[in-house]
């Protein structure tokens, strides 16, 4: 084979004479055709969620989810939602060689759970946030298992995430009718957020109008609209 003024000649096995040389490339070779479908390699566990944007690339399939409501606390299909208020983003990275990874981009309420610091002047205010994605995570992943979690913008002075993942029974009766199964999965994302208040100042009133440029009354905000990233790595292959 050769190149002759931008023709790629190969000879012909017939005439023994050099021909244009046509390489044949399938659409699957462009286009991928091998796309994940999480409905078969994970378990569904909520109706409350909407793809806003998917992709199949050679090596991964990703989903983004979107969810937003406020005090809506009553679900058609009896579903559990664990907040009051939620606006959230979640993709699912798919590596097709077996690798799985989650991200989440949410403010979500929370339920206050206040205690005072030993030390003098200072006090602890503590929430406790929940997510319940749309798809469980891999069956094999241990109780209480640790999830990457902080603040959306970068890290505020005096505030901590912690966060880990969490089991539940799928309440919704369009996936788990009549409640038959029983079965605990891991799909709830616990975030406990920590605020430690000395003097009666906290950092995050700059960071609230310096940084996200929200306007919400400071309690209001830190309740319910602090941006949270949490970050998951793992396997959706078991």
């Amino acid at each position: 084979m050769k190149c002759f003024r931008g023709w790629l000649l190969g000879r012909n096995i017939h005439t023994k004479k050099m021909v244009p040389f046509f390489v044949r490339v399938r659409s699957e070779d462009i286009y991928p055709t091998d796309a994940i479908n999480p409905d078969e390699v994970l378990q569904p566990t909520s109706t409350r969620w909407t793809v806003s944007k998917a992709y199949n690339q050679s090596h991964h399939t990703i989903y983004y989810y979107t969810q937003s409501f406020d005090f809506a606390l009553i679900d058609p299909f009896g579903e559990e939602i664990p907040s009051s208020y939620l606006d959230a983003v979640v993709r699912y990275d798919f590596d097709k060689d077996g690798i799985l990874t989650v991200d989440g981009h949410i403010r979500v309420s929370g339920e206050k759970l206040t205690g005072l610091s030993k030390l003098p002047d200072t006090t602890n205010e503590v929430y406790k946030k929940q997510i319940y994605l749309p798809y469980a995570l891999p069956t094999h992943i241990s109780p209480g298992y640790w999830v990457n979690a902080d603040c959306e913008y970068g890290h505020i002075n005096n505030m901590s995430f912690v966060a880990k993942l969490g089991r539940r029974m799928i309440t919704n009766t369009k996936i788990n009718p009549n409640h038959t199964d029983t079965k605990e999965y891991p799909f709830a994302i616990e975030i406990y957020q920590s605020r430690e208040i000395v003097n009666g100042h906290s950092p995050i009133w700059e960071y609230k109008e310096l940084v996200d440029s929200n306007s919400e009354d400071i309690g209001i905000y830190t309740e319910r609209s602090i941006p949270i990233h949490f970050h998951y790595d793992g396997f959706w292959k078991e």
